[in-house]
């Protein structure tokens, strides 16, 4: 057992939402209900592109400039678009959402207890449909499109869930309070059927997703690009690389399912000052803008477990009580190491 009975040198969550490759398909809008489309290919192309960078103080000249443009910058990227007869981007990929909200991993039986009791708190209050409906509502709305769902004249979007058909069109990226009328009731039994099995009631559920999105054709759409580890640099050599997977005997183009995810896990709109939803992270960490909303010793994660382990769920406020367990549903590895 841990020197302290508050805390856990070893303690780690699953993730409780796995999903699928999401894989790119070209249809024709009107087409979209009796053929899947084609798979989307990943193509390379090279180019000539002109030196515009900024340049250093000292070669802010008319000739180094020119000498620039003789010397022109070759690249050879990846990239992947509609034909020219498809206006149609369709995005299908799979979700379990499966097992109750528990550690998987606890040197300190005292600390487990501690989150065992706080999930059964927690799900009494009703707090997991809260959960559920938010993560509903980014499938709803086509969060996981990314950067795809710009420019979108249609976006169509089913997800089958236990027998049951859901179908969202043109849902806006809006407050998740702000939904009504019939997307409202879908995202909400929808909600449930995650809800379900984060606090143990069923044991999982599986979900289809099926995104259309009407564009234009010959369009670029946009799968996820892949990390090199190879930093070389060379003229020409290939400097963007496009995610493609498996379908049947081909490939296409596809979104990794860690950024699905990420786009499902989108729900944080409960930190300080809050301006807009961002993915459930320890320290409210967004990427691309170098910024993290939740700051350490204050309403980071790992702040607020403590204070919660030492005295009771009831310690946080209502919004802090959803962030943190939607950390747990999210996952990952959050034990104590010490100083």
């Amino acid at each position: 057992m841990a020197k302290n009975e508050n805390k856990a040198s070893v303690l780690a969550f699953d993730r409780r939402l796995s999903s699928s490759n999401a894989l790119f398909f070209g249809v024709k809008w009107e087409e979209r209900q009796e053929k899947t489309g084609r798979p989307l290919p990943v193509q390379e192309k090279s180019v000539r592109g002109v030196i515009d960078n900024r340049l250093k103080a000292k070669d802010q000249t008319q000739t180094k400039v020119e000498a620039s443009i003789e010397n022109p910058n070759l690249q050879t990227v990846d990239y992947c678009a509609l034909g020219m007869d498809e206006d149609t981007l369709r995005v299908r990929f799979n979700i379990q959402v499966a097992g109750n909200v528990e550690p998987c991993a606890c040197n300190n039986p005292v600390v487990k207890d501690k989150i065992i009791g706080m999930v059964s708190e927690f799900a009494e209050s009703g707090g997991f449909e809260e959960l559920g409906r938010r993560y509903a509502a980014n499938l709803a709305n086509g969060r996981f499109l990314w950067r795809n769902r710009l420019g979108a004249e249609q976006m169509e979007i089913k997800v089958k869930a236990n027998g049951q058909d859901f179908i969202f069109s043109n849902v806006p990226l809006k407050v998740f309070d702000d939904l009504e009328g019939g997307v409202k009731s879908d995202v909400e039994r929808l909600g449930k059927e995650i809800a379900g099995v984060l606090s143990g009631e069923k044991n999982h559920v599986n979900l289809e997703v099926d995104a259309c999105v009407k564009r234009f054709p010959g369009i670029e759409v946009y799968p996820s690009q892949e990390l090199v580890l190879d930093n070389s640099r060379g003229k020409g050599k290939k400097s963007k690389h496009l995610f493609k997977a498996d379908y049947k005997e081909e490939y296409a183009a596809a979104l990794h399912p860690q950024k699905v995810t990420n786009a499902i896990h989108t729900i944080d709109d409960w930190y300080p000052e809050a301006g807009k939803p961002i993915s459930i992270n320890s320290y409210g960490a967004v990427t691309n803008e170098g910024k993290a909303y939740r700051e350490p010793k204050e309403s980071d994660f790992y702040t607020l477990f403590d204070k919660a382990v030492q005295k009771g769920l009831s310690s946080l406020d209502s919004q802090d009580q959803k962030y943190m367990m939607a950390m747990f549903v999210r996952g990952g590895v959050f034990g104590d190491g010490g100083e």
